[in-house]
């Protein structure tokens, strides 16, 4: 490209250069000898020389083409039977006659066939519009298309976004511009993945195809199309499934039905924790209470080898501010005094019990009167 840009600008110049040359030697001629005479002069053989070179190299840069490294290219001749060259020709400088033969040019570089709803995503170089690629050179390495809308089992439908990465494959180059020239990427890749697409999202339900059946799904599409690409001089280099966009409708339905799977996940999981709390409580009330039987087995096991010792926890039990005990005949009993603290009274603090009636068949103790002598 770089060599044929630099021979088309030498051959520019040379031949503005001779057309100058040519009007201002025509120019000096009439105004020497007249227009009739001037009129002539390109045609004299001093003038035919400089315009047989410009000829010449013109003829040269037509015939001369250089391929890029990822360049092949196909040679249509008139020159050979069957209107083409069976030569493929690689990178480098090639040689064709001029009106003769014409050197197509094909890439077989990995080239990228995108079908997505949002182009921005990638540096796209063409874009589609209303289901139509824009493709304006043979050597398009990246065509943009709208996604694919497809059907699933279940009838639901879905719009599959999706990149193709292929290539022509250079010993079946003179065959792919034989039938289909610059068409391949129209013509063949786009209803051939497209009908592929289809046919494999329809043996798969809305729901496999939101799962990680998508995988699967992918798996399928990218074998089935390589078959029928290499059937046909491509190479796949990989199907990349990028998305799967459902109906909003169908969208909304299973936002909901996460949701409520959620709420019912969260209910049975607290539901959960309650039966363990309370198995735990049941559990602690059971070990409590095994563990007061067994203490008060302990304990009259302990009664019934030593009697003495109930009196003894009794005593234990009593307040530290008890004072004077007093125990009637029959029913004994304690009395706290609070006088035997004070200072003042606690010399003649005195302490009785109260009279009985003579009506009373209780049997009373005589007066006890005790004099807590001062500390």
């Amino acid at each position: 490209m770089l060599l044929e840009q630099t021979l088309s600008f030498i051959n520019t110049v040379l031949v503005v250069g001779l057309l100058i040359i040519i009007l201002v030697y025509v120019g000096v001629i009439a105004k020497q000898k007249g227009w009739g005479v001037a009129l002539k002069a390109p045609f004299k053989p001093v003038m035919l020389i400089p315009l047989i070179i410009v000829g010449i190299f013109s003829y040269i840069r037509l015939g001369i083409n250089f391929l890029e490294p990822s360049e092949l290219g196909v040679v249509v001749s008139v020159l050979s039977p069957g209107g083409y060259n069976n030569k493929v020709y690689r990178s480098g400088l090639h040689w064709t006659f001029p009106f003769l033969e014409r050197m197509d040019r094909y890439s077989y570089a990995w080239q990228i066939y995108e079908m997505t709803a949002n182009p921005y995503e990638t540096s796209s170089r063409n874009n589609s519009t209303n289901n139509k690629i824009t493709q304006t050179t043979i050597n398009t390495a990246h065509v943009t298309d709208t996604p694919v809308k497809a059907r699933t089992a279940d009838g639901q439908e879905v719009s599959v976004d999706c990149s193709i990465i292929y290539q022509v494959e250079p010993d079946q180059i003179i065959r792919v511009s034989i039938e289909w020239q610059s068409r391949y990427v129209q013509d063949f890749l786009r209803p051939i993945a497209r009908g592929l697409i289809r046919t494999q999202v329809s043996q798969y339900t809305a729901a496999e195809v939101n799962s990680s059946k998508s995988l699967a799904l992918e798996r399928d599409i990218n074998q089935q199309l390589r078959i029928a690409l290499e059937d046909k001089g491509f190479g796949l280099e990989r199907f990349i499934l990028r998305s799967i966009t459902f109906t909003p409708e169908y969208a909304t339905s299973i936002e909901q039905k996460q949701i409520a799977l959620e709420n019912a996940l969260r209910s049975e999981h607290e539901g959960d924790r309650i039966r363990t709390l309370a198995r735990a409580d049941a559990d602690a009330v059971r070990i409590r209470a095994e563990s007061e039987a067994n203490a008060l087995t302990v304990i009259s096991n302990t009664l019934q080898s030593n009697r003495t010792l109930l009196s003894y926890r009794y005593i234990d039990k009593l307040s530290p501010q008890l004072r004077v005990m007093i125990v009637p005949n029959n029913a004994p009993f304690f009395m706290n005094l609070p006088l035997l603290d004070d200072p003042v009274t606690a010399n003649t603090a005195t302490i009785s019990t109260p009279r009985i009636a003579p009506s009373s068949t209780l049997t009373t103790t005589p007066l006890i009167t005790s004099t807590v002598p001062s500390p």
